[in-house]
């Protein structure tokens, strides 16, 4: 079966063609290269905590690597990475792009159906695992989390000041930056359930909801990676004080912790 290199190879020259005439990639396509070569180094490790084995451990790399092969196109075409504003579903356009340009040649057809399948269900709100079997599901569950791991990490960045980005709107919703919390969006948190962008008003509903992907991730490596980062620490910090934000942010905590013990 053909090695990593060949199909990193083939992403990157795919890349490539969307370099500008000095050779650089515009901000939103040279950070979308960045967060994608952290999910693959992300997914590596959750798979070797798994003890995921030679094949296994590829598609999970596979997975990672293509997950946003669309986010180029997406971003030339409708500069955002909002699936809903663009009418662009990157998950779906992803795995059709997989195929058109016969990125998976060398994988056997059984393994290629499974990482199009990771990278066409990564972005959906909820997947039904016990749907899957066989070599479907870990690449499919590893590079969600991955994805995540990684996406947290580049929105603290943010939140925090640690990282400038010149358009900040391609990224994240254009939001108004005050200091309310929308009641309906606490109470949807405090409950653990997923908030809709649309119903988004604030900044502050947008750094809350971060707080349920913790209970959308599949491995205990994950949850010791959202520890280690520290990623809901510093969301905490640049929250408002308030009685509902600290039960969440303790739930949080209490969540991964258990998570993580597993």
């Amino acid at each position: 079966m053909t090695g990593y290199s060949v199909f990193e190879q083939r992403y990157m020259a795919y890349v490539d063609t969307f370099r500008q005439p000095d050779g650089t990639l515009s901000e939103p396509m040279q950070r979308k290269l960045e967060h994608t070569l952290e999910v693959v180094r992300f997914a590596e490790r959750i798979a070797s905590a798994e003890g995921a084995d030679g094949e296994e451990f590829l598609l999970c790399q596979l997975a990672a690597l293509f997950h946003d092969t669309a986010r180029y196109k997406q971003v030339k075409l409708h500069h955002t990475f909002n699936d809903t504003v663009s009418q662009f579903e990157h998950g779906h356009e992803g795995a059709r792009l997989l195929l058109e340009h016969d990125f998976l040649a060398g994988l056997p057809a059984p393994q290629a159906c499974a990482v199009l399948t990771a990278v066409e269900l990564h972005n959906k709100p909820r997947i039904d695992f016990s749907c899957m079997g066989g070599i479907f599901t870990a690449p499919a569950k590893n590079v969600r989390d991955a994805d995540k791991l990684s996406i947290l990490r580049l929105l603290t960045g943010y939140i925090t000041g640690e990282l400038k980005l010149e358009d900040s709107s391609i990224f994240l919703l254009k939001c108004p930056d005050s200091p309310e919390i929308s009641p309906e969006i606490m109470e949807t948190v405090l409950a653990g359930k997923p908030v809709f962008y649309k119903n988004l008003k604030t900044i502050n509903d947008f750094k809350l909801s971060l707080f349920v992907w913790c209970r959308d991730l599949n491995y205990k490596e994950s949850a010791r990676m959202a520890l280690e980062f520290g990623v809901y620490d510093k969301i905490r910090e640049n929250l408002p004080e308030s009685p509902e934000v600290e039960l969440i942010y303790q739930n949080t905590m209490e969540v991964l912790a258990c998570l993580s013990s597993k």
